[in-house]
């Protein structure tokens, strides 16, 4: 960890929306390397506590997104030079491709984090490089709908070609549907608030810009219906090198493509996840991925899995769920990954962590929902902590409408369906 005169590295975290805050990310990289945070200050959701424990941990440094971003860190390293950049935002992927780029650090190319981060850019690369996806076709303008439904058929989805959390992702079939739908999004793209850190993403283009793609058909993998029909595979890539950390199950998802909840490890036999793996591989090598932490979610289907997306970040609570289902510290290793201060580890499981993300009934999205949660639960042995607990309506359109976040672990798979059970007979709802 250190170079031959005993000075630590140095390391560039770009902190922006979503991932671990501050709080999470300094014990695990402080271990690693003398740290610079660089960020702006509207992306934080508490500003007032996560700007002091960067300050405590190393030199932070706010500063407006943009090319303000670019400059501070070039001023940053002239100053004081930077062995490593890292982040786990997906707000803050495209910036520090840039930075990368002008500091000469290792980081994934502008052009591959662009394909990252555009689900349209994405659909090329793969079928380019023959990696199967689904039929697709861009949707600009309303001129555009009829062209698209005739590429791609129905039943189809439409989804933003950036955003996330299922965000105006909708089911269609039929013209009508898909008129309907687009009108919708272009309303509500149209209305988003840049400044309104909830749908950065979202609102991060200048006229809307969506995607059509024939809808994947899913098969059960698994012979518990318990479990979705798909999967992601949570990989770290150093050097063009990739290492896959977890293959992890999905409970069935909610109407309007929302997430119940994710599973680490898998219980898929093994010949299932060297498939999908595999195919996880193919699509980072598609995407010209060399660098960084990356989440690739993969329907099941009778030919295969298929590439739902790939993203360019860790997938939501792998921070937790590592460290509870294997003593791994993904924070660390991709801290370490960032410095090229080895290859990464590959976790040893010695048990099962979940984060569930319980949804709540669409007809409730106009109405003002509260939960709560009996306290009994959280005492339960293997509840490590709940977040979030939901208060008001939501927007279903939006992706809105999770109950509450719920970290759990157990020494086998069941353990985790007794915890969902007894979640949802905890959980109480009032309108």
């Amino acid at each position: 960890m250190t170079d031959p005169n005993g000075h630590r590295p140095h390391l560039l975290v770009m902190v922006g929306i979503g991932g671990p805050g501050p709080r999470l990310l300094a014990p695990s990289l402080a271990r690693v390397a003398r740290i610079s945070w660089l960020f702006d200050p509207h992306d934080l959701p508490k500003p007032d506590r996560d700007v002091p424990i960067m300050a405590e941990a190393g030199r932070a440094i706010a500063v407006a997104s943009g090319e303000g971003l670019v400059c501070a860190a070039q001023e940053l390293h002239a100053e004081d030079p930077v062995q490593g950049l890292l982040t786990f935002s997906e707000s803050s992927l495209r910036a520090g491709a840039t930075v990368a780029e002008r500091l000469g650090l290792p980081f994934n190319s502008v052009a591959a984090t662009h394909r990252l981060t555009d689900k349209y850019l994405q659909r090329q690369a793969l079928a380019a490089a023959g990696v199967p996806v689904p039929r697709f076709h861009p949707v600009r303008t309303a001129a555009d709908l009829a062209p698209a439904a005739a590429a791609v058929g129905f039943p189809a989805v439409l989804k933003p070609v950036r955003g996330g959390g299922s965000a105006l992702t909708t089911r269609v079939e039929s013209a009508a549907q898909l008129r309907t739908a687009w009108s919708t999004a272009a309303a509500l793209l149209g209305e988003l608030d840049r400044a309104d850190r909830t749908h950065r993403l979202l609102a991060d283009i200048a006229q809307p810009h969506m995607l059509l793609e024939e809808l994947l058909v899913g098969r059960r993998w698994h012979d518990d219906p318990r479990y979705g029909d798909y999967v992601s595979v949570e990989s770290m890539v150093c050097d063009g090198a990739v290492r896959h950390l977890a293959v992890g199950d999905k409970l069935p998802l909610a109407p309007g493509f929302r997430e119940n909840g994710q599973v680490h490890p898998s219980v898929l036999p093994p010949d299932r996840q060297a498939e999908a793996t595999a195919m996880a591989s193919a699509a980072l090598a598609a995407l010209g991925v060399t660098a960084g932490i990356t989440h690739t979610e993969l329907k099941l289907t009778a030919h295969g899995p298929r590439v739902i997306e790939v993203n360019g970040r860790a997938a939501g609570g792998l921070w937790v769920t590592l460290l509870r289902a294997a003593g791994y510290d993904v924070i660390e290793e991709a801290a370490r990954a960032a410095l090229r201060l080895g290859a990464p580890r590959e976790p040893r499981f010695t048990g099962y962590a979940a984060m569930l993300t319980p949804c709540l009934d669409p007809d409730l999205a106009e109405r003002g929902v509260r939960v709560e949660l009996d306290p009994e639960f959280e005492r339960r042995p293997g509840v490590h902590s709940v977040h979030g607990l939901h208060s008001g309506p939501f927007d279903l359109a939006l992706g809105g409408g999770h109950a509450l976040l719920a970290y759990v672990s157990g020494p086998g798979p069941e353990e985790i369906h007794d915890h969902w059970r007894a979640l949802q007979a905890a959980m109480r709802l009032s309108a």
